[in-house]
């Protein structure tokens, strides 16, 4: 026991000894050689220290020095390929004491990494053909005279800036903080740290098999970036003679695509829709160009499939795509938040005010091809869609090459335009075969009208909300039914029924139908009114003629109708004494006779209500009330006086 405490004793004091006569040993002279020493064998290039480096030994070795840059390569412009404010290097003791630099850690404090590319396509990180490769890092060739060994580079507070003088390309970030390996040729390049760009941390890992190989043949490459606008995985064969040229896989999502676009340059406006997103796909990336092909790609919850070609350059990016999607929303970027307590005002009859904005069409320039399962906008579904479409400043144009909407074999045109303050769209659809009920129910809430329905429109609306676009319709519409039904309106009823029914009016359609050949009618739509003067339902048993309007912002209908019904012996048809008025919410509108025209002719209505055989004695309260209704009292009177004694005693005014 005596011996070994001896020994440890004695290896003590020359431990002390060694570490306080280490400075004498290797002073700052020699590590500086050392260091440049091998920086010019690694690198081929010029290590400058503007101060001498200063050298602890306690608690550990360690060299610091000020100033430090490296030069650009020979026959490249004069500056730095890096430069900073102090770099510090922890070596070992017992390798520095055997005159070795073994250096164990690097740590460069706030450096400014300058990579440039010049126009003959030269790279300023490139390394001589003949730099030293070794396993163990950047180590100076076997037998030679003091090697040196360096770790990894750990960067604190960076800076890096690319510049491509060929294209013109450049970037660049801060707050670099990474631990990078030394690129030394042949061995790879790792990096593991944060940068922050445009504002937002990301966190990045970077692998490259071979720097050198970048502006030769390429260099295969993976990289992951994390930041809170975009997260993506990259994994292919990365290329930088004459440009920017990487192939291989990506896999790219983002929670919010305007948070994106606008970290990257491009301002959007609106705060509806473009959030969720994401790509997988083959990737081909150069200047100003990627493209994702073999892609499935995720916005707003919804799932396409294809290829997506993105070109940045110019004032924002163009975006070319060939996708096909089960299901697409439109809703979910026409109409922009903003309303009163979170919810949408409505107007009385149902039409939404919220305010419409087509911002995002201002996004990028784009064209589209494009098929869908499913399309849905506003309370429209189309379905088996195919459709190509070009976005140009704001505006889009879209042609529907084959659709089905409701049942109906469709096509049209539409043109949205949202470059101005002021949304306006334009269209023309022709359909053949929709589901009459399905249609009108969910587009104007009119559920009474079956069949099947042929369609032409060629509309036009422009607005800030949903109600002033239907206020400002303009254009044509056709409607052509066959085979169909009116439910809750049975037609024989109306005439066989008129003796009872004539001054109070219909029932509310609850109870009976009628079925038809065919119906049809031509409208000019001004100011949201659809118009009509050729409005026609036929069949075997009826024929019913008339016009009237449709008020579409309000909801509301207003036709006059003039039903016949044919004899039970075939001997020829009976009609109504006068037209049948179907007015009120176009949902549940009233159906009634027009009273106004018989107080236009009393002595002809009179007629024809008492071969009716009209109780006029049991009736005359009703119609004096229709007359008061429709005319108010000082109608009424002026009916009396035009009337005479026939009117009067029919209706029994008196004071």
């Amino acid at each position: 026991m005596r011996y070994l405490v001896i020994a440890m004793l004695g290896m003590l004091l020359l431990v002390t000894a060694a570490v306080f006569t280490l400075p004498h040993l290797a002073g700052g002279e020699f590590v500086t050689q050392q260091l440049q020493q091998a920086v010019a064998r690694s690198t081929g290039r010029t290590l400058t220290l503007l101060k001498a480096p200063s050298v602890q030994v306690f608690p550990e070795a360690q060299v610091s020095v000020e100033g430090v840059s490296l030069s650009n390569p020979d026959g490249m412009f004069n500056g730095t390929t890096v430069s900073m404010e102090r770099l510090d290097a922890k070596i070992s003791l017992w390798q520095l004491l055997s005159r070795r630099a073994d250096v164990q850690e690097i740590t460069l404090l706030r450096p400014r990494l300058t990579l440039v590319i010049d126009k003959q396509g030269n790279a300023n990180w490139q390394l001589p053909d003949g730099a030293a490769k070794s396993d163990g890092g950047a180590t100076a060739p076997a037998g030679a005279e003091n090697p040196v060994s360096i770790a990894p580079v750990r960067i604190v507070d960076g800076e890096v800036t690319f510049t491509d003088e060929r294209t013109g390309t450049s970037f660049e970030a801060q707050a670099v903080n990474a631990t990078v390996s030394v690129p030394v040729a042949g061995k790879p390049l790792n990096v593991e740290g944060a940068i922050q760009w445009n504002g937002q941390r990301v966190n990045l890992k970077l692998f490259v098999k071979d720097m050198a190989r970048l502006t030769q043949t390429g260099s295969p490459l993976e990289l992951a970036l994390d930041a809170r606008a975009l997260q993506v995985a990259v994994s292919g064969l990365l290329k930088l003679d004459g440009g920017l040229d990487l192939a291989g896989q990506a896999n790219l999502t983002s929670p919010d695509l305007r948070q994106l676009a606008e970290w990257g340059g491009w301002q959007v406006s609106g705060d509806k829709g473009l959030k969720a997103f994401s790509a997988q796909g083959a990737l081909s990336l150069g200047k100003d160009r990627a493209v994702l092909s073999n892609a499935t790609i995720g916005l707003d919850g919804m799932k396409a499939n294809g290829l997506l070609r993105v070109l940045t350059r110019g004032d924002r990016p163009k975006v070319e795509a060939s996708l096909g999607i089960a299901r697409l929303d439109l809703n979910a970027y026409t109409d922009a938040a903003g309303s009163d307590a979170g919810t949408a005002r409505q107007t009385a009859q149902g039409w939404s005010q919220r305010e419409v904005s087509l911002a995002g069409l201002n996004m990028a320039d784009a064209t589209l091809r494009l098929k869908a399962n499913e399309i849905v906008y506003r309370d429209l579904t189309m379905q088996d869609v195919s459709l190509d479409a070009e976005l140009l400043n704001g505006k889009l144009s879209s042609t529907l090459n084959s659709l089905k909407l409701y049942g109906a074999s469709a096509s049209g045109v539409m043109e949205i335009d949202g470059s101005q303050n002021t949304p306006r769209l334009a269209g023309k659809l022709t359909a053949t075969g929709a589901d009459t009920k399905a249609l009108l129910k969910d587009f104007a809430s009119i559920g009474r009208i079956a069949g099947k329905a042929d369609i032409r429109l060629d509309l036009a609306a422009s607005g800030r909300s949903q109600a002033e676009m239907v206020s400002t319709l303009l254009g044509t519409a056709r409607l052509a039914i066959r085979d169909g039904e009116l439910e809750g309106v049975d037609v024989t009823g109306l005439v066989s029924g008129v003796q009872r029914s004539i001054l109070d009016g219909w029932s509310d359609g609850a109870n009976g139908s009628t079925r038809f050949d065919a119906l049809s009618a031509d409208f000019a739509v001004k100011d949201g009114i659809a118009e009509t003067r050729q409005l026609l339902v036929t069949d075997q048993g009826f024929r019913i003629e008339g016009g009237g309007q449709a008020d579409i912002l309000r909801r509301r209908l207003n036709f006059k109708v003039a039903p016949q019904v044919a004899t039970g012996n075939g001997s020829g048809t009976t009609a109504l004494p006068v037209p049948v008025v179907i007015a009120g919410p176009w949902a549940s509108p009233r159906i009634y006779p027009d009273i106004e025209g018989i107080l236009k002719d009393p002595q002809s209505a009179f007629d024809t209500l008492g071969k009716l055989g009209v109780n006029i004695d049991g009736a005359s309260q009703s119609l004096r009330g229709e007359a008061e209704k429709l005319l108010g009292k000082d109608g009424a009177k002026q009916a009396e006086e035009l009337g005479g004694k026939v009117l009067k005693d029919l209706l029994k005014l008196g004071e």
